[in-house]
Parts: structure tokens; sequence; C-alpha cells
């Protein structure tokens, strides 16, 4: 898993006193520490990736049960009260951390915590963090084209989306892709539609679908959009969230998405 390298342009950001609040501190896991952390993932999602991360032993070995996660988890605050690194079986170069979590009710449970991905954090931080006006820019990855002179610009792949500008010259677009994933095979899939949390929706009914195999679920189909967006798309998703997707027939619902935001405004800086 070396698809992602983090790209440091601008390293006095990390001291801005401008703030934004957010939920995933990504790989500054500390500012998580002595925070309340309210289970935000519900039944709706149909995502329970997360809940693989939630174990009963500081070891990460014995894990919950989806259905008992989602019974017993959502809605309830946890405080965090310890931080220790972590290594991932599967992949050492990701930062990983064993989070120790107290809670009245449930007792002191341990999340694994993957700073790549924040679809894998199930959680509201209460207060929110506070983090520099251009901290999300840290992770664009550049690269130029030396027989074109062409400067790609792309966002970290989380999961399902991603942003890419593509600039040459003086000129430059802006285009993005979105995945989901089904059991089913169809053919001439096409259209994609984006709810936003102003109640707003962007709509691209003839874009078409590209399909593969999902690389995680072989089980599964991944169906993929990719399209510019216009002036209007990118005023409207620099403000607001994306809460669900439609891609062809597939539905999925956002838990975190509020970062797409500010990888869109780094985007559209130069």
């Amino acid at each position: 898993m070396k698809d992602l390298k983090y790209y440091i342009f601008s390293i006095f950001i990390l001291f801005s006193f401008n703030s934004i609040g957010q939920n995933f501190p990504k790989k500054d896991v500390g500012l998580l520490m002595n925070k309340e952390l309210k289970v935000i993932i519900d039944s709706e999602s149909k995502d329970y990736y997360s809940y693989r991360e939630f174990f009963k032993d500081k070891n990460l070995k014995k894990g919950f049960t989806n259905d008992f996660a989602l019974a017993n988890f959502v809605n309830e605050v946890f405080l965090v009260t310890q931080i220790d690194p972590f290594i991932l079986d599967y992949d050492n170069e990701i930062p990983c951390s064993r989070l120790k979590l107290e809670n009245k009710k449930i007792g002191t449970i341990y999340f694994r915590y993957i700073s790549k991905y924040a679809f894998y954090f199930p959680f509201e931080v209460i207060g929110g963090l506070k983090l520099p006006e251009d901290y999300y820019c840290q992770d664009i990855k550049i690269t130029v084209d030396k027989f074109t002179g062409e400067t790609k610009y792309q966002s970290p792949t989380e999961k399902d989306y991603f942003f890419i500008k593509v600039k040459k010259g003086k000129e430059s677009n802006i285009y993005m892709r979105f995945s989901g994933s089904s059991l089913s095979l169809v053919s001439n899939a096409k259209g994609i539609i984006l709810l936003l949390e102003n109640g707003f929706k962007i709509e691209k009914p003839d874009i078409e679908i590209g399909i593969d195999v999902d690389p995680l679920m072989k089980e599964y189909y991944r169906y993929q959009a990719f399209f510019e967006l216009n002036p209007s798309d990118i005023e409207l998703l620099t403000k607001n969230k994306i809460t669900d997707s439609r891609i062809y027939v597939i539905d999925s619902h956002l838990i975190h998405s509020e970062y797409l935001k500010e990888y869109l405004k780094c985007l559209i800086k130069d």
C-alpha cells in the first residue's frame, strides 16, 4: 500500500494562526489526547469498516462484531486517555496508533487509529479540532510532466473519491473521481448525483461509469465516475460537504467528508 505519500510544499502552514474545525487529525493523532469522541456512524451508512478497529484488548486482537458495535457504540462518548504507536500487520509505512478509550457504561476499550483513512474514524470530536487554515494542503501530490510541462495536483485517495487539477500554462481544469461498490454487474451504467448539506444537488446524468473488480473486496464490482467540475460545482463543494452519493443506482451515505472541502480549496488557490 505505497500508492500515497505525503508531499509537503508549504511547511509553514502548521504554524498559521487561522484555524478550521475538523474531526480527523491525520498523522497528528496527539491532538486527540484527552478529547471526547462521539461515535457517529449508524446503520444507514451501510459502511462498517471502522467498527473493525474497535478492540477489547490492548494487543488489538479481540474485536467486536458489527452488530454489537451498532447496538452499543452509536452515540456513546469516549474519552481518549492514552495514545501509543502501533504497527499494521499488512503495511508498516502507514502511521497508526492505539487509542485507549474510557466510557462509564462500556468501560475501557481500544481503537486502532489509521492515519491515512478518514473513513476508518467513526467519531465526532466534541468541540472539534483546531487545525491551521491550510493544514490539508500539505497532502496534495504534485507531479510535472517534463515533456509537456503539464502539472497535476491530486488530493489523497480517500476510499471512494479524490480531486485532481490539471494545469498547463495559464489554463487549468479540476476533476473529481467518485466510486461505489456493488455485487451486481451491469452494462452501460451512467450518471452520478451528489447530495450536499445545504440541500442542493450536483447531478451529472450523462457521465459514463467505468466498472472493474473492487481491489479490496474481490466479490464486488467497483463503479467509478470521473468528471470535470464547473465553476458552480466548485463553489458548492468548497462551501458544503457531501452527505450522500448515487453512482448509477449505488447509494452511499458519507460520514467524514468535510475535509474534501479543504482539499478543493487548496486546488483552487493556484
